[in-house]
């Protein structure tokens, strides 16, 4: 299959889920909704809800949390693998997203969570100590971060600069003007902001998704549409983890 027919085939796909996205009343009876079991029903009649298909009904914060994330990786090498070669890094880069607001915990010297044990690939980052934590990151597919993980934080911009490196050589002007826009909306913060007020980041959200949705309708057919495709499964997904945190810990038959 040449390139064209791959990113046709790939829009198709792309498209099709896209129009099943939840819609603001999707996200409202979600949001409201105070039973785990509830919650679970909610969601798998979602495209997110693919992410919770290995989730148990007696499941808690340490189970959900690495298996949402690790259903979340398999996704994007799903959506990448249906590009070119070339573009498949940059794509599956996009993987590591939610993980910033962890990682610039864990460079502060924060405790680990206790679910970081059972991650496949970033268990080792568990450790108290500080030097090991920093070998397990150089080790880890995240090793391009280890120069603002030894800064002192600011990882967000340590994750766009690798991703920015990852852009293949031979995208295209239009390619780079819409990557640059998307690479600036990233730039908000509003996928990795830490001590915001609710409020405040559900607004970053809506505005971070209004523009997610103009990129996608814009990049047409090809893999930009893919990135700002994963972007907005990205804001989903922080929307899908923070309705099961909220449910574990204070709805109907809370626990941890």
């Amino acid at each position: 299959m040449d390139d064209r027919a791959r990113s046709a085939y790939a829009q198709g796909r792309l498209q099709a889920r896209h129009s099943r996205r939840p819609q603001a009343a999707d996200w409202r009876h979600v949001e409201a909704t105070q039973d785990f079991d509830h919650l679970l029903e909610l969601l798998r009649g979602m495209t997110p809800g693919r992410w919770t298909r290995a989730l148990a009904p007696t499941a808690g914060i340490h189970e959900a949390e690495p298996a949402l994330r690790e259903a979340w990786r398999a996704h994007c090498e799903e959506i990448a693998g249906w590009y070119a070669p070339q573009w498949r890094p940059a794509l599956n880069w996009l993987a590591w997203l939610p993980w910033l607001p962890l990682l610039e915990s864990l460079a502060r010297g924060q405790p680990a969570p206790p679910w970081l044990q059972k991650d496949p690939v970033l268990s080792e980052l568990g450790t108290a100590d500080p030097a090991r934590r920093l070998e397990a990151l150089t080790d880890s597919p995240l090793g391009a971060l280890a120069p603002e993980w030894i800064a002192g934080g600011q990882l967000d911009a340590g994750w766009r600069r690798a991703w920015r490196e990852l852009w293949p050589e031979d995208a295209s002007a239009r390619e780079r003007k819409l990557l640059a826009r998307l690479d600036a909306a990233l730039a908000a913060g509003t996928m990795h902001r830490t001590g915001t007020a609710a409020a405040v980041f559900a607004s970053l959200l809506e505005a971070a998704q209004r523009e997610f949705n103009r990129l996608f309708r814009r990049a047409g057919v090809g893999p930009v549409a893919a990135a700002t495709w994963l972007a907005l499964g990205a804001i989903d997904l922080a929307r899908v983890r923070a309705a099961i945190a909220r449910t574990r810990l204070f709805g109907t038959g809370s626990r941890a």
